[in-house]
């Protein structure tokens, strides 16, 4: 017991198995969580939550597209070296994507 009651807990996982792929497998991700799935699993250890959200809406595409139809266990440095040049572009239009986030936070407090 590392947490003291009323400490809180920032967890951050790999979210919608719909994701897992290559990738994940290469990143030692043994599953991708669903924010229901996430608050559930956080709820039954005793914890509340206090707020859950997604981000990094921008690389969903780029995750899918390598790592379910590509079947790449990495991004290329070319990838990356875009995706980067763009890091201003990703940060304009990532809260109007119409998809949730690569990865899940859940904030969640400790009784």
């Amino acid at each position: 017991q590392s947490l003291r009651s009323g400490g809180r807990l920032c967890l951050l996982v790999p979210r919608d198995p719909a994701l897992y792929g290559t990738l994940d497998k290469a990143l030692d991700h043994y599953r991708r969580y669903t924010t229901d799935e996430a608050e559930a699993k956080l709820k039954a250890a005793g914890f509340s939550v206090d707020k859950t959200f997604t981000f990094n809406r921008a690389v969903v595409p780029a995750w899918y597209i390598n790592s379910r139809v590509l079947k790449k266990k990495t991004f290329n440095k070319f990838q990356l070296k875009v995706f980067d040049s763009l890091v201003w572009f990703w940060r304009l239009v990532d809260r109007v994507l119409p998809w949730q986030g690569v990865s899940l936070v859940a904030i969640a407090r400790k009784p």
